[in-house]
């Protein structure tokens, strides 16, 4: 999608190539330091030990972690881009040529 942006950009006379690159992968970075944290508090919470059995929060919020919450995200995702109208944006770059 960041491809179609610049594209939609450059049909405008937008030179936007670099920013949106860096903005896409700064993006990116954030998103893995915030999941991390998130992971790593809500196995703080549920009494994760390293290197020990498991109790029984602590294994259903490994559980809740790798599979739930990811469903629900994708989910999520799955109808948000559902709105995303790729049609539409092609018309409109090729209108303006």
């Amino acid at each position: 999608m960041i491809a179609d942006t610049i594209r939609y950009g450059a049909s405008m006379g937008i030179q936007a190539e670099g920013i949106l690159a860096s903005t896409d992968d700064f993006g990116v970075n954030v998103g893995l330091g915030v999941g991390g944290l998130i992971t790593a508090g809500l196995f703080h919470f549920s009494g994760y030990v390293a290197n020990r059995t498991q109790n029984a929060a602590t294994l259903t919020m490994i559980n809740l972690n790798y599979v739930w919450i990811p469903l629900v995200i994708y989910v999520g995702m799955y109808f948000v881009l559902r709105l995303y109208d790729e049609g539409r944006i092609e018309r409109a770059i090729e209108a303006r040529k």
